[in-house]
Formats: C-alpha cells, structure tokens, sequence
C-alpha cells in the first residue's frame, strides 16, 4: 500500500506580500517623523540657545563699556567729571541700552570698623526692632572679632595678633547667626568693607546711612538709592562725550568710588556689573579696583514691572 505524498506549504500570496511590505514602509515613516522631529527640537533648542549667548555676551560687553566710561569720566574729566552724587546716566551702546550709577563708597557703614552701637542703628532704621537689633550688633562684633590669630612664639608672653578682618565682602553678614536675609537685603547698599573708618562721610551718606546716624527709623517718603530702576535717568543719547588730548585729572570728592553699570540688549538680556575703584593721586596708576563682580539689577525695572 502507498503513502500519499505530503502536502507541499503554499506560497504567500503576491497581495499579502504586498500588505507586509505596506505595514513595513508605515513603521519606516513614522520612525523617521519621529527623528526628524526631535532632530528639529533640538536643533531649535541649540539655535535659541545660541542666541541667548550671544545676547548676554553683548549685555556684559556693553555694561562693562559703560562702567570703564564713567571711569573715564571720573579721572580724566577734569571741570566736567562725573560726581558721585547717585545720579543715573543712561545713553545708548550699539543695539544695547545702558545705565551707570556712581556714589561716593565712604558714605556707607564699615561693617568690619563700625562701633556696635552704629551697627544697631543701622539695622533700627532698617526696620528691625531695637532688641533684634542689639542682638545683631553684638553678632556682628563678634563674628569680626573670630579674625586668625596668630599666637606669638612659645613663652614670649605676647598677646595674640589679628591678622585679618572677617567680613571680605559685605554678603559675608550671612554668616553671622541670626542674620534675617529680608534685612540683608535692606541693608546691601548702605553697607561696605572698603573704607576702614568707623564713622560714614554725612555728606554723602544714603538716607538710610543719615537716619542711622540720627538715631531715627527711615521714612517711607525719603528717596532711597538701593532701587533706582524708577529714578528719572539723565539721558546722553548715542553716548556721553568723552574728553579728548586736553583730558585732564578730575578733583573729585572722594578717593573711593562704588559704580554700578547696567546693560539691557535688543533682544532684552540684562547685566549688571559692580566695581569700587580707589582713585590713587599719589601714584604712577590713577585707580585701582577695589571691587570687580556681577551685580542685582537696580537701575533697570524688572520684567514684571514694565508689563
């Protein structure tokens, strides 16, 4: 008896093969969507990226431009120099807007030289309560007072030496316990570590450094220089005019200068530079930097404010 042959598979059928090949090319072109899509995200994102660079590159340009100006301002402007009298400067650089500010560094409190009792005065105009402020005051005093020491040799008997201040900058009030950041802050731009005199210049101290001195809380009417994004700004225009081969030295009234420069650019990237430059009259240099570093935004409104 013979066995039937077994049956032999069929083949697929030329429209199923179709089908497949259909199903594969949709997968294809929806992986290759998908890439291109991310391609697309990322290349926008690196695009706009770029682009923030390169605008904050030109808001720090323009502020430092600015901040070098008033120095120029200041030492070579002979009868027509720029005082540090708090005024607010404004003219424009290439695409950017920009915004210079000068006050004289030795109407502030030395945090590192002021008796406590100044030091409670201060914090009581800020607002603080006269306790709290008492007891910030002796913090201060002694956190400064934790300078190295150095010990003296062995038996020498001699007492010990401080070897440097504590406060370097004035953000180094964080520091001290209990210091409350709202009162920090209220305080940044009446305060400084440059000067090493106990007593501020009343002739050029901010309100809030004269209603210390007086003993008195600062009235809320009083113009205040910490924030002068609202202040009337005096307008140069294309730029202030520099003086030419007749530059001649300035006589201005202090040997110590805070400058605040600000820089907003077309495409609205803002800086802030901070600078204390000590005027040298007696020797080869006519300035040197005390202070060189990124600053808050206070001579321009914020974002929140324009809109």
């Amino acid at each position: 008896m013979t066995r039937a042959p077994s049956p032999i598979a069929k083949p697929f059928s030329l429209a199923r093969q179709r089908g497949l090949a259909l199903v594969v090319v949709l997968w294809a072109a929806v992986l290759l969507a998908l890439l291109a899509g991310a391609v697309t995200r990322l290349s926008r994102a690196d695009l706009n990226l770029a682009r923030n660079l390169a605008e904050g590159a030109q808001a720090e340009l323009a502020a430092d431009s600015a901040l070098w100006t008033a120095v120029y301002r200041i030492v070579n402007g002979g009868p027509q120099a720029w005082p540090p009298d708090g005024v607010v400067y404004a003219w424009r650089f290439g695409d950017s807007e920009v915004r210079v500010r000068i006050t004289d560094e030795l109407g502030r409190i030395d945090i590192n030289a002021a008796p406590p009792e100044l030091l409670a005065a201060l914090f009581v105009a800020a607002g603080a309560a006269p306790e709290e402020s008492t007891r910030l005051a002796e913090a201060v005093v002694e956190f400064r007072n934790r300078g190295l020491e150095d010990p003296g040799s062995p038996g020498s008997g001699q007492s010990p030496v401080n070897l440097g201040v504590a406060f370097a900058l004035t953000d180094g009030l964080a520091q001290v316990p209990g210091m409350p950041a709202g009162l920090q802050g209220r305080i940044a731009h009446a305060i400084t570590v440059y000067t090493g005199e106990a007593e501020p210049r009343q002739g050029s101290a901010p309100p809030l450094v004269a209603a210390a001195t007086e003993g008195r809380v600062l009235d809320e009417t009083e113009d205040e220089p910490g924030d002068a994004a609202g202040d009337e700004a005096r307008e140069l225009g294309d730029g202030p005019a520099l003086p030419g081969d007749t530059a001649e030295p300035s006589q201005v009234a202090s040997g110590l200068l805070h400058i605040e420069a600000e820089a907003v650019s077309a495409g609205g990237a803002h800086f802030a530079r901070e600078a204390v430059v000590a005027l040298e009259r007696r020797n080869a240099l006519a300035y040197t930097l005390r202070l060189w570093r990124r600053g808050a935004r206070v001579l321009f409104p914020t974002p929140e404010d324009v809109r």
